[in-house]
């Protein structure tokens, strides 16, 4: 807990999202639940923030619960959601395609969840994001079961404890050395975390082309700087903005150099400044990067020193 305390006070924010109910939250872990930011529960149907409760789904329906308690499959009623045994999960398949409901099963471990369609980690997360102007661009989600996974795909870092199950193993981008509570606890200290070292995501990576043997070409998704060469009328600047990004929250530096032009002039393509947005860049990365040489360094160096303090004040 002093972690997270120590993590949360130098700007870090943090959302608990999980299948159990706000009850037990508030009975076992009190003291998790009042350092989080907001608190998504039920998997996904339920959002808290600052002590206020929205249903983001509709409970499963009265006709649900009636069946599988004439059938004499025992379940918890949650406020939204009803916990099952996975071992049930045959004969409550075989119940809700006799009701044609719409109702779906996602297990959790050795649970079986049943829940309105389309409630998710990933659809409460994104609620829970919106509520707080944060983007998914900025999101690093952490899990080890098989309802993890929707949330891991919307997050822009997946991040797996060592002892998860294969396929989130397999969806993660970071897989921490050790497992549940101590791997979530090792993230919190991890040099990506602490802004000490950079990590690049390889499924976000854009394609831009191919080369001459079909092979594409991509470039990172985030904390690259691109100079794109050649003469004019090649496509430069067509190239720069369609590779730009299609949010302020995790912009690219595109330089375009053209040699034929008077001095080797390089023009600044950042569109996201070009369009008033305050993009999100790392000041260490800004004080240090060098243009190359051409009367549009002068531009650069404008645009690095505007948004330096800007960077300074926004956490990683």
């Amino acid at each position: 807990m002093r972690q997270l305390t120590a993590q949360r006070d130098a700007g870090l924010r943090v959302i608990l999202v999980t299948g159990r109910c706000l009850e037990d939250l508030d009975r076992d872990f009190a003291d998790v639940v009042a350092a989080v930011e907001a608190v998504v529960a039920q998997n996904g149907a339920l959002l808290r923030i600052d002590g206020e409760v929205e249903e983001l789904q509709p409970p499963v329906s009265t006709q649900v619960r009636d069946a599988l308690g004439r059938a004499g499959i025992t379940f918890r009623p949650g406020r939204v959601i009803l916990d099952c045994r996975a071992d049930d999960a045959l004969a409550i398949a075989g119940i809700l395609g006799d009701l044609g409901s719409d109702v779906q099963a996602i297990g959790n471990r050795g649970q079986l969840m049943l829940l309105p369609a389309g409630a998710t980690k990933a659809s409460g997360l994104a609620a829970a994001l919106h509520a707080l102007g944060i983007s998914p661009h900025n999101t690093m989600a952490v899990g080890d079961a098989e309802n993890d996974l929707a949330m891991l795909h919307l997050a822009e870092v997946a991040v797996a404890v060592a002892n998860a199950l294969p396929a989130v193993l397999e969806a993660a981008d970071l897989v921490l050395p050790l497992e549940a509570g101590a791997g979530v606890q090792s993230l919190l200290t991890h040099p990506i975390l602490t802004g000490e070292a950079r990590m690049t995501i390889p499924r976000r990576d854009l394609r831009i082309g191919e080369t001459a043997a079909g092979q594409p070409v991509t470039v990172p998704a985030a904390d690259a700087n691109i100079l794109i060469t050649g003469e004019s009328g090649s496509g430069k600047s067509h190239l720069a903005r369609h590779g730009s990004p299609p949010h302020p929250a995790r912009p690219a530096l595109a330089q375009v150099h053209d040699p034929s032009a008077a001095g080797g002039s390089v023009v600044h393509l950042h569109r996201a400044v070009r369009q008033g947005h305050r993009p999100r860049l790392d000041h260490r990365r800004v004080r240090a990067w060098r243009p190359v040489r051409g009367r549009g360094c002068d531009l650069v160096a404008s645009f690095a020193r505007r948004l330096l303090p800007v960077a300074r004040d926004q956490p990683r």
